[in-house]
This record gives C-alpha cells, structure tokens and sequence, in this order.
C-alpha cells in the first residue's frame, strides 16, 4: 500500500499509461496522446508515455490510478479469482486500448 497511502503528501498518481513504442506506432498513438483502455467491464482514459522497457503486447499502469475520465483502474478487472492460488485476476486483465473518442 506504499504506493497509494502517501498521495496526500506526493500528491494523486497521474493518469498515465505507459506501452511499447512499436506498439504504440502500431496502433497509430503518439506521446502524450489520450487514450482509451476498455474491456466487457468498462473503460478509463489515460495519457499515453512510451517506454522500451514496456513488453511487446503489454500497457503498464500504476495501480489505484483514477483515469482523465475519473474511473478508477479496477473498472477493467474482473472479481473472479486466479485458477492458481486463488490471488486476484488483475495481472491477467485483457484491454483494447483506443484514441479517445470525442465521445468519451
């Protein structure tokens, strides 16, 4: 809980995602761009950052962050529990990621 238990003090975690160069050209988004990640269960909208260090295939998002949009990033998880262990299901979340529709 480090991570979020001193946001009164550094302040709130940024809506960033973070993805692979490759895949962002791919996929036609830019840096700083706004995005949509979504799924069956909801959506959020983030600023995009590329990094290398981000797999192939893989976005990287703090947790406990609240979108541009003001969903929080559990809005794409599912409650279902690991089939290994029993441990929550969030490291195996599957999302599209979109530009931000004028809509949104």
């Amino acid at each position: 809980y480090t991570h979020s238990q001193f946001q009164n003090v550094y302040g709130k975690i940024p809506p960033i995602v973070y993805i692979n160069p490759e895949d962002a050209l791919r996929e036609n988004i830019e840096e700083n761009q706004i995005v949509t990640l979504f799924n069956n269960l909801g959506s959020i909208a983030l600023k995009v950052k590329t990094r290398n260090v981000v797999p192939h295939g893989n976005l990287l998002v703090a947790k406990l962050v609240n979108g541009i949009n003001g969903n929080p990033i559990n809005s794409l998880t599912s409650c279902e529990k690991q089939q290994i262990g029993n441990g929550p299901i969030f490291n195996s979340t599957i999302v599209k990621i979109r530009k931000l529709q004028k809509d949104e």
